[in-house]
């Protein structure tokens, strides 16, 4: 028995409905997926700035020149020639046999330009005999410090009266500030013999500072 077309297409209509109703049916049983977890891990990280700070020493003579002129040691007292002399300082002082000669009231200005606070050494090239002369027992060359502002030597400023001049390293401060208070003032003072030697006398003088 044959059948009629029309059975054949309600045959495959069912069969197309039984097929979409079973895959529909097994979909809807599968579980819920879920996401994978990450791979990797979230980071942080961190970047630097820097910069150093060097020590700094720096040691200036902002007053570098004490001139005293030209001049002569007279002999208008009458006194021995052997006590004659002239007596100089860089405080305005000009006295006894002084011919000549300016009056200087400045002295050196030293001054701590660095970053840090330092001991303050002092020397001369030359000694009394060598930047003066004349008779040993008249003859002068002295120095002395001060505080050009108050606190700008924490301690062991010396000498604070006149002094010899040494060619040998003097500790002339042990805590030489820098900072608002940072100048100390060097005093010069000469005593000129009437026998000391004519011509032109030249000194230097050397301010170094250490840690």
């Amino acid at each position: 028995m044959e059948m009629s077309n029309k059975s054949l297409a309600l045959i495959l209509v069912l069969s197309v409905a039984v097929s979409l109703f079973g895959t529909f049916y097994s979909i809807s049983r599968m579980p819920t997926p879920v996401a994978a977890p990450p791979t990797g891990y979230a980071a942080s990280d961190t970047g630097q700035t820097n910069f150093t700070i060097q020590s700094d020493i720096q040691i200036v003579f902002t007053t570098s020149q004490i001139n005293f002129g030209t001049g002569a040691v007279n002999n208008t007292d009458g006194a021995p020639t052997i006590c004659e002399n002239c007596t100089l300082n860089s405080e305005g002082t000009r006295l006894y046999n002084c011919s000549g000669f300016n009056v200087v009231n400045t002295g050196f200005r030293i001054e701590n330009q660095g970053n840090l606070n330092v001991s303050l050494n002092i020397s001369s090239n030359e000694t009394v005999a060598q930047f003066v002369g004349g008779n040993s027992t008249v003859r002068a060359f002295q120095w002395k410090m001060e505080e050009n502002e108050t606190g700008a030597c924490g301690a062991g400023l010396a000498p604070g009266t006149y002094s010899t001049v040494t060619v040998t390293n003097t500790t002339a401060c042990t805590d030489f500030k820098t900072g608002a208070a940072n100048t100390l003032n060097m005093e010069i003072q000469i005593r000129i013999p009437q026998n000391a030697s004519t011509g032109t006398r030249d000194a230097t003088i050397t301010a170094w500072g250490y840690e």
